[in-house]
C-alpha cells in the first residue's frame, strides 16, 4: 500500500493543493511558489537549483501539503508510516524538480503570457457563478488575497508556472506513441482469465547427479547462449566517503535531542496498550477439519500445563511456532488494539493483567495468551526514547556530513580522470566494476533507478553524490558496454547451477508424465501424494509455486485454440506441471471497442509519466543543487 501511495505522488508531483485555499478549490499545484505577506520570498532559502533560491516557506508548505495528502490516504496508519515516507526528502525533490523544469523550459524559449494566465483563471469552474459566467475580477481578487499566502501575485505565478510545466511536459513526451496492438494486448491482460486445476511436481524434491563436468558445462553453455546475454553495461569507477569517517565532526547536544522529541511529539503518544506473551500453534494452508481439531487440542493441553504451574517462557521456546517471539519467551511487547489481529487484541484487552486468556483462534492458528502488563494512554517519556532519538539523529547527521564531504570533493573533479588524485589526496579507495542496465549494483548497494541515470552520462563524466550503504559515493563512467554474451569463464558458476537445475526439472517432468497420463488429476495426485490445486490467472501471469509460465502454457491457456478441458504436462522453472484448463474468460471484442480510447489514454498517461521521469533523471545529473540543512533544521526537518 505504501509503495502504491508513493507511486501515486510521484506520478502527480504537483498535486492540486493550495494550502489555505481548499474552501474555494481554486486549483494550484503542490510546491508552487508561496510567498510571505509582503509579496517577496522568505529570507531563508531551503535549496538552490543552479543558484536560484527556493524559500524555506515554500519548502514547509510543500512538506505540509504532502503530509496532509498521506494523512488522508493512510488514515489511522499514517503515524506508523510517517518515518518511512521521508516526506522532507520528497518535498525537496518535488521543489528541485519543479525548478529544473521551469529553468529548462525557459532555456527552450517557452513563455506564458498574462493573457494565457487570465484565460485559465476565468475558465476555472469554481470561479464561475450559477449561470456559468466568471465571478468578476473584484470577487476573484478578494478571495485570493484572503486565502492564498502572497495573494494574487503568488497565485497567478503558480498558475503561470504550472502552465509552463504542462507545455514542457507535452514537448519532452512527444516521442511517446501507443499502437493499436499495445492497447489490445493491455486489454487482453486485464480482461482475459483462465482457471487451471494442477499438480506441481517440484524439481527440488528430485534426486539427481550433482557433478557437472567441464564438457557438460561447456555443451550447455554453447547450446543456450541466450541465457548468458548481458544487457547494456557500464564500466564504472567510484570513491565512497564512509559515513563513519565523519564521526569526528559529529556533535549532537541534549537540547537538540529534546527539540527533536518535541517536534515529533505525536510519534511518542500512544493509546491504551497491553503487553502479552503467546504460544502459537500455526494452522497450515489447506489443513483439514481433523488437522484443525488436533491443533486446538495441543493448544488446550499447553494452556492446562501453564495453569498447572509450568514455565510459560520455557513452553513458548519449545512449542511456539512464532519464531520471532518464541526466543523471547513468547513476549509480544506493548501493543494497541489496532496493532494486532482482532482476535488477539480482543483476548489481550478483555483478560486482566497476570491472567491467561482462553485458547484463541486467529488467522494464524491457535494461541495461548498471557497478559503481563498494561499501559494507559499517554506519552512515552523523553528518557525512554532518548537513545533511539540519538541513534536516529547520529545516522541522519553522518549521512549529511558524508554527502557534504562528497559534494566538496565533487567540486574538485572536472572529469573521471581526476578521481584518482582526489581519492589519493583524501585517503579514499578506488572501486571498479561493471554495472548492468536495470540491475541493482550489489558492490555499492546502488539502486537500479540510479544506475539508469548513470547511462545518461557521457563517458568520462562523474555523478553527483549518491547515498550508498556505507556513505556517499561519486561514480565515474569509464566505458559504455554494448549488449553481449558473457564469456564461459565469466559465468561458469551460473552454468553449473543451470545444468543441475535442468537435470532436476527433467526428473520432475519424467515423474509427472508417468503419474498424470493415467486417470484424472485427482487420481494422479493421490498416487503421488500431492494435492490438486486450482488457480485463476491472466495472460502473462503464472500459477503459485511454479516459478513462471513458459510461452507454450500461455498459448495453451489463452491462445485462439485453447479449449476448456485441455490437459497437459509442461516443464516450468520450479519443476513440472500437470494441468487441466477448467474455465476460460475470452477476449470480448465489443467490450474492448467500448473501452479502447479510455484505455489508450490511460496507457499514454502512464508512459508519459515514465518518459518524463527519465528526462528529469537525465536533467538532474547536469544541475547544481544545494540544500540549506542549517535553515531546515530550525523547523524540525
Amino acid at each position: 500500500m505504501l509503495n502504491s501511495l508513493r507511486a501515486n505522488f510521484k506520478e502527480h508531483p504537483y498535486l492540486k493543493v493550495l494550502l489555505g485555499f481548499i474552501a474555494l478549490s481554486m486549483v494550484g499545484y503542490l510546491g508552487s511558489y508561496f510567498y510571505d505577506s509582503s509579496g517577496g520570498q522568505t529570507a531563508d532559502w531551503a535549496l538552490k537549483v543552479n543558484g536560484e533560491s527556493i524559500g524555506v516557506r515554500e519548502y514547509i508548505n510543500t512538506a505540509r501539503g504532502m503530509e496532509e495528502f498521506y494523512r488522508r490516504s493512510l488514515g489511522d496508519n499514517f503515524e506508523s508510516y510517517r518515518e518511512s515516507l521521508r516526506l522532507q526528502d520528497m518535498a525537496l525533490q518535488a521543489l528541485s524538480d519543479q525548478a529544473m523544469i521551469l529553468q529548462d523550459a525557459r532555456r527552450m524559449g517557452l513563455r506564458i503570457s498574462k493573457t494565457d494566465v487570465a484565460s485559465t483563471i476565468r475558465n476555472q469552474p469554481n470561479l464561475r457563478d450559477e449561470n456559468g459566467r466568471f465571478v468578476g475580477t473584484a470577487r476573484y481578487q478578494e478571495a485570493v488575497e484572503r486565502s492564498v499566502p502572497g495573494g494574487v501575485v503568488a497565485y497567478e505565478r503558480s498558475i503561470s508556472d504550472q502552465m509552463l510545466i504542462d507545455i514542457w511536459t507535452d514537448l519532452v513526451t512527444q516521442p511517446v506513441t501507443i499502437t493499436d496492438d499495445e492497447v489490445e494486448q493491455t486489454f487482453r491482460r486485464q480482461s482475459e482469465t483462465a482457471t487451471i486445476d494442477y499438480l506441481m511436481f517440484p524439481a527440488a524434491q528430485q534426486t539427481v547427479d550433482s557433478t557437472v563436468s567441464d564438457v557438460a558445462a561447456r555443451a550447455f553453455y554453447d547450446a543456450n547462449p541466450g541465457r548468458y546475454q548481458r544487457r547494456d553495461g557500464l564500466r564504472i569507477r567510484w570513491i565512497v566517503v564512509p559515513r563513519d569517517s565523519q564521526r569526528p565532526k559529529l556533535s549532537i547536544s541534549e537540547e537538540e535531542l529534546r527539540q527533536a522529541y518535541g517536534a515529533n511529539a505525536a510519534n511518542y503518544t500512544h493509546p491504551e496498550q497491553r503487553r502479552a506473551r503467546h504460544i502459537l500453534f500455526k494452522l497450515e494452508p489447506g489443513a483439514t477439519a481433523a488437522d484443525k481439531a488436533a491443533l486446538k487440542q495441543r493448544a488446550e493441553e499447553t494452556l492446562s500445563r501453564v495453569r498447572a504451574g509450568e514455565d510459560f517462557a520455557a513452553l513458548a521456546a519449545s512449542r511456539s511456532q512464532d519464531v520471532a517471539s518464541s526466543v523471547k519467551g513468547g513476549d509480544l511487547g506493548f501493543f494497541a488494539r489496532e496493532q494486532m489481529a482482532a482476535p488477539i487484541s480482543e483476548a489481550a484487552f478483555e483478560t486482566p493483567v497476570g491472567q491467561l486468556a482462553p485458547v484463541t483462534e486467529s488467522g494464524f492458528g491457535f494461541h495461548v495468551i498471557e497478559v503481563t502488563d498494561s499501559r494507559p494512554p499517554g506519552t512515552v517519556p523523553f528518557e525512554e526514547v532518548r537513545d533511539d532519538l540519538l541513534r536516529s539523529r547520529e545516522l541522519a547527521k553522518l549521512d549529511e556530513l558524508a554527502r557534504d564531504e562528497a559534494q566538496r570533493l565533487r567540486g574538485e573533479i572536472a572529469a573521471a580522470a581526476d578521481l584518482d588524485s582526489v581519492a589519493g589526496n583524501n585517503g579514499l579507495a578506488i572501486g571498479t566494476g561493471v554495472a548492468v542496465l536495470g540491475e541493482r549494483f550489489a558492490e555499492l548497494g546502488l539502486p537500479a533507478d540510479f544506475l539508469s541515470s548513470l547511462f545518461t552520462l557521457e563517458v568520462g563524466s562523474v555523478s553527483q553524490p549518491v547515498r550508498v550503504a556505507s556513505g556517499s559515493a561519486l561514480v565515474a563512467v569509464e566505458e559504455k558496454l554494448p549488449p553481449a554474451v558473457a564469456s564461459f569463464e565469466e559465468v561458469r558458476s551460473r552454468v553449473d547451477t543451470d545444468v543441475r537445475n535442468e537435470r532436476t526439472r527433467d526428473a520432475a517432468f519424467a515423474v509427472a508424465q508417468q503419474r498424470a497420463t493415467r486417470g484424472t488429476l485427482g487420481e494422479a495426485g493421490r498416487a503421488a501424494g500431492l494435492e490438486v490445486r486450482s488457480g485463476t490467472i491472466r495472460p502473462g501471469e503464472s500459477l503459485p509455486g511454479t516459478g513462471g509460465s513458459p510461452g507454450e502454457l500461455q498459448v495453451a491457456w489463452f491462445g485462439a485454440r485453447a479449449q476448456v478441458g485441455a490437459r497437459g504436462v509442461t516443464r516450468v522453472p520450479a519443476g513440472a506441471l500437470a494441468w487441466e484448463l477448467r474455465a476460460k474468460q475470452s477476449f470480448d471484442r465489443d467490450q474492448f471497442d467500448q473501452q479502447r480510447e479510455s484505455l489508450r489514454a490511460e496507457i499514454r498517461r502512464r508512459r508519459r509519466d515514465a518518459y518524463r521521469q527519465g528526462v528529469l533523471d537525465a536533467l538532474r545529473t547536469q544541475q547544481t543543487i544545494e540544500i540549506n540543512y542549517a535553515a531546515l533544521q530550525q523547523f524540525g526537518s
